[in-house]
């Protein structure tokens, strides 16, 4: 349904929801300033790393998604008050809907729990320590959560360690992003990564991305995007690269086989098919 189908009710609480979504991102501001003021008072500052990173994309899942997980849960979603009044306030469980995340999330394709670049590229703000600060830069390059213990680790001179307990640790897949941070290196522009979500798998090289999900979020076989010209995913390349696509998956297996990697036979979570961003 569309936003100028919906009643005058109807818009009124989808509106609360998003009123309460930026007043928690402006309490969130408060209260990072809060913890960024401590550190300043304390001497602590200029000598602190702070990344600052969204876990994934908007999310389309709505509270009452949560009842097909069983009548009790059901049961207990009803116990809450979630009139226009109550919305954000204590006994009140919201959320922003599907068309909110769609909104959200332009011009990337898809939501949270997908791996599109909706579900899996997110801010990240990275304030460096004084001894280590460069020009100022924004990477064009690719990089992942998975990378910030190795940058961690090296700044604070610390080893990976091989063994905890007796166990075997198993070595960190990331890199060090302080070269890319302070521009003595370009090693990210160039990045070659596997993901999976769901049963939903993709891979990136470069400015190369292979993604492949089962109808009707995707074609059910692999496609081809080419995220440097292309960041919403819109045009599918893989009929007019074939030897790239094979490549690329080939490449996937490798990661997969090395990691271990089972493929459910069917996506597990958020396998609702995407009907029209309705509110």
């Amino acid at each position: 349904m569309k936003w100028d189908d919906l009643s005058d009710e109807q818009k009124a609480a989808r509106s609360r929801d998003m009123e309460v979504y930026a007043a928690m991102i402006d309490y969130m501001d408060m209260n990072i300033g809060r913890v960024i003021e401590y550190l300043k008072t304390s001497n602590q500052y200029e000598n602190t790393m702070i990344v600052f990173i969204s876990d994934n994309g908007a999310s389309k899942t709505t509270i009452m998604d949560y009842a097909s997980l069983g009548d009790e849960v059901a049961s207990y979603l009803e116990t809450f008050d979630n009139s226009i009044d109550n919305k954000g306030l204590p006994n009140s469980a919201i959320d922003i809907g599907p068309a909110w995340a769609w909104a959200a999330n332009t011009p990337f394709r898809l939501t949270k729990g997908y791996p599109t670049e909706g579900g899996m590229r997110v801010p990240c703000v990275i304030k460096m320590p004084e001894t280590l600060k460069g020009t100022p830069k924004k990477m064009s390059g690719f990089a992942y959560v998975s990378d910030l213990m190795p940058t961690f680790l090296e700044l604070a001179q610390a080893e990976h360690p091989s063994t905890y307990n007796g166990h075997n640790v198993l070595p960190m897949q990331g890199i060090s992003m302080l070269t890319g941070l302070t521009n003595t290196s370009n090693e990210f522009d160039n990045r070659e990564f596997g993901f999976e979500i769901y049963g939903m798998l993709t891979y990136r090289s470069g400015p190369w991305k292979i993604v492949k999900m089962p109808i009707p979020f995707g074609s059910g076989e692999w496609q081809l995007y080419n995220l440097q010209n292309d960041i919403s995913e819109q045009s599918d390349q893989a009929a007019k690269n074939p030897a790239l696509l094979k490549e690329l998956i080939s490449k996937y297996n490798i990661y997969a086989e090395k990691n271990g990697i089972i493929i459910p036979d069917r996506p597990v979570g958020y396998s609702k098919p995407p009907k029209e961003m309705a509110y």
